[in-house]
């Protein structure tokens, strides 16, 4: 029988700016809130509501890179660039933020910041920067009270495995990357799926638990090299990772913060525990 095949870590991506594009990584401090400088900033409307990938697809041909002291934004089409300071004293003038549910308090970017993306997207926006001192939480139902989370839809961090999107790939016409899934950790080895089952694991010096499967949407049917909008991966998955009506793909992780607060990539995952999930086969279409 063969041996099964050694998990390990085997990307890190960071997305400083909601439903942009991210920045792959070697390595990256955690933090309670989810990896460093992860979806801290967001683009919101004239109401304070957040932008995304869902409504504004061109987002995704805005890409992100991380410098010492600013992010730097380029337009992938016309190749327009801006720089953006990363420290938070840069945002002093304070407005409300939505989102989905959440209401928070955020650090405003200068006018010419703003004025920026208002251009490449089509449509008036700003930028806002989370405070150090917001908070915000995942749901009690799941994790309990106390668990933050940054401007991410939901969890803290989201892990995604090769073997599931290689068991993915093996369904469709074509291949796609892992980048439609906007994972934080990707885990080499194991078997397909095997991330819906852990429960409290390891990677390197780092412990966490897994939360609950990640619910997915159309954003994972935009091509992030093009912007362009078709059916897959949501139709076929769909047919066989469908639970309570929601597609799922991946799976929401929290850090247990008495633990190693870096992770690399080629670290060791270990799993101590497992927890059980059924999922139903669907004939959605």
């Amino acid at each position: 029988m063969k041996a099964p095949s050694r998990l390990q870590l085997s990307a890190i991506y960071c997305y400083p700016i909601k439903s942009l594009g991210g920045v792959k990584l070697t390595s990256s401090q955690i933090e309670s809130r989810g990896l460093q400088y992860d979806r801290r900033w967001m683009l919101v409307d004239e109401q304070g509501l957040f932008l995304s990938q869902r409504t504004l697809p061109q987002m995704a041909h805005l890409q992100v890179d991380i410098e010492a002291e600013y992010l730097n934004i380029r337009q992938r089409q016309n190749g327009e660039q801006l720089q953006i300071p990363i420290a938070e004293e840069a945002y002093r003038f304070l407005v409300k933020a939505k989102v989905w549910k959440d209401e928070l308090e955020a650090g405003l970017a200068p006018e010419a910041i703003n004025d920026w993306f208002s251009k490449q997207l089509g449509q008036p926006c700003r930028l806002v920067r989370m405070k150090s001192e917001s908070e915000r939480h995942t749901e009690p139902d799941y994790v309990g009270t106390g668990q933050a989370v940054s401007l991410a839809d939901g969890y803290p961090i989201l892990l995604a495995s090769e073997a599931s999107l290689d068991h993915l790939n093996q369904q469709l016409e074509q291949d796609i990357s892992m980048l439609r899934f906007r994972p934080n950790l990707v885990v080499s080895g194991g078997s397909p799926f095997q991330e819906d089952h852990w429960d409290h694991f390891q990677i390197g010096t780092a412990h966490f638990k897994g939360v609950k499967s990640c619910s997915r949407c159309q954003v994972i049917t935009i091509d992030p090299e093009t912007a362009e909008i078709g059916k897959e991966p949501l139709r076929t998955l769909a047919t066989y990772r469908t639970f309570n009506r929601k597609v799922k793909f991946g799976e929401n992780i929290c850090w247990e913060a008495n633990s190693g607060d870096l992770v690399q990539v080629g670290d060791t995952v270990t799993v101590h525990s497992n927890k059980q999930v059924q999922y139903h086969q669907s004939t959605q279409n």
